[in-house]
C-alpha cells in the first residue's frame, strides 16, 4: 500500500479532478511497469496517464487509467467500495510529488 496522509498532497489540489491527476501521476511514477491480467489477451499496465491534443476542439485532455484490484469478497463486506481496493506496491510517493517539496 501506498500510504500518504492529507498533508503530503501539495496545497494547491483543491478539487476531485486535481485530486485524480495527482494520483495518477504517482501511480504511474511509483508502478511504471506493473501489469495485470484483466481478461483475454495480454496483461496491461495497472496505472496509465497521458496527454491527449483533440484536434476537433484544440484542447488537450489527460487520461488516466488505473486497474485496481478489489477484495474477493467485496460484495458481501458492506463497505465502502475504495476500503476494498488491494494496493499495488508498497512503494513511497516521491519526494517531488509531495507538499513539502514544493
Amino acid at each position: 500500500m501506498t500510504a500518504f496522509t492529507a498533508a503530503d498532497i501539495p496545497t494547491e489540489i483543491d478539487t476531485v479532478e486535481n485530486l485524480a491527476i495527482w494520483v495518477g501521476l504517482v501511480l504511474q511514477k511509483i508502478n511504471p511497469d506493473q501489469t495485470a491480467l484483466e481478461g483475454a489477451g495480454p496483461a496491461q499496465k495497472v496505472a496509465q496517464l497521458g496527454l491527449f491534443q483533440v484536434e476537433q476542439t484544440n484542447q488537450t485532455r489527460v487520461i488516466v487509467r488505473q486497474s485496481i484490484e478489489i477484495q474477493e469478497d467485496f460484495t458481501y463486506d458492506g463497505g465502502k467500495l475504495w476500503q476494498q481496493a488491494v494496493p499495488f506496491s508498497n512503494n513511497s510517493i516521491p519526494s517531488p510529488f509531495l507538499a513539502s517539496a514544493l
